[in-house]
């Protein structure tokens, strides 16, 4: 039966239904006997089985209070409001108006759910939002906490590896003075150089704080600390450059590098009182350039038979950190120029 009323009601008021169906309010059609004529799409949402709709009762629970809003309606040009409890309970507001009266009667009424079920939806979102907030929130902590305990496990080991390297130093320091030999002696002191540059590097990364890199003109500055002009030996060394990071997995051989590179200047190149070695650290470009000069006679570079030490050392080092190494006549027309190039892979 509803669906030969519903059916047979479109055919006589189809223009009625099509501007119905295109309204977002729930819509009812009827006519003066409570048949419904049509449903909205708000209105078919308001109904547990709209496809079974055939009069109004089928919607609201008491045809009384239908039937005395639809009556205001007739005795009045504009719509009236009244109040319907539906089917499952529900007391909405109801506006209804008279549609046409010729050939037959038909009446509009506009339900009003609810704001509870107006913003149902908005509500069912805002409460997503808010536990997606709650979640992402919760992450974030746990990244925070993950940071921090991270920092604190970097700086407990850098503390750890600073009292060792001054353990190992302090050992050497021991040995040099009970070598028994001048040969004994200056194998110590070289390794003990060494390890002055590699504890002082350790030193930098662990005070700057930075788990990326280190300052390349600071380490550029510890490595010629030891050879600053003192009483009755005016030789310097003077260090030029910027302060882009040296990646830390590359500041320790950098550091052996400026070490060996800058002793082998003073002992080989600086051979008069006012000698100068000048030494530059900076970035050109994509990559980074050591530059070690001095004004001494130079050198003609042999071929290396020991890795350990001299250029043999620094040629094996250039290698782990993926650097060139080029010897060259000084800018000047004297001394040795060593040139060092190296990548930065953060940038690659």
């Amino acid at each position: 039966m509803a669906h030969e009323n519903i059916s047979g009601a479109m055919i006589h008021s189809p223009e009625l239904c099509a501007l119905a169906k295109l309204s977002a309010e729930p819509l009812l059609i009827l006519d003066r006997e409570g048949a419904v004529r049509c449903l909205s799409a708000g209105a078919r949402a308001l109904v547990p089985d709209p496809d079974d709709v055939g009069v109004a009762a089928d919607i609201v629970a008491d045809e009384a209070d239908l039937s005395a809003l639809l009556n205001r309606a007739s005795g009045s040009g504009d719509p009236v409001i009244g109040a319907l409890t539906l089917k499952d309970g529900r007391r909405i507001k109801a506006f209804a108006s008279v549609l046409s009266r010729e050939p037959e009667r038909l009446y509009g009424v506009r339900l009003q759910p609810p704001e509870e079920d107006r913003f149902r939806h908005l509500t069912d979102r805002i409460r997503n939002l808010d536990a997606e907030v709650a979640r992402r929130r919760s992450i974030q902590a746990h990244l925070e906490d993950a940071l921090t305990q991270r920092d604190l496990l970097y700086s407990e080991l850098q503390h750890r590896v600073k009292n060792n390297l001054q353990l190992i130093l302090a050992l050497f320091a021991g040995a040099r003075r009970d070598a028994t030999s001048l040969e004994e002696s200056a194998v110590l002191s070289a390794l003990q150089t060494k390890l002055d540059a590699i504890a002082a590097t350790q030193h930098l990364m662990y005070a700057a704080g930075d788990v990326e890199g280190v300052s390349g003109r600071r380490l550029a500055e510890i490595a010629c600390r030891p050879y600053q002009p003192s009483a009755g030996d005016a030789r310097s060394c003077i260090v030029v450059g910027d302060d882009s990071l040296i990646p830390n997995d590359k500041a320790y051989p950098l550091a052996l590098i400026l070490n060996e590179l800058v002793t082998n200047a003073y002992k080989y190149g600086a051979t008069e009182s006012d000698s100068r070695v000048r030494v530059s650290l900076s970035r050109v470009g994509a990559s980074h350039e050591l530059v070690v000069e001095d004004d001494g006679p130079g050198f003609i570079p042999g071929p290396s038979r020991r890795a350990h030490t001299g250029l043999g050392l620094v040629r094996g080092l250039c290698r782990q950190i993926g650097g060139s190494l080029s010897l060259e006549q000084g800018a000047s027309g004297r001394g040795a120029r060593v040139v060092v190039r190296f990548g930065d892979d953060r940038h690659e």
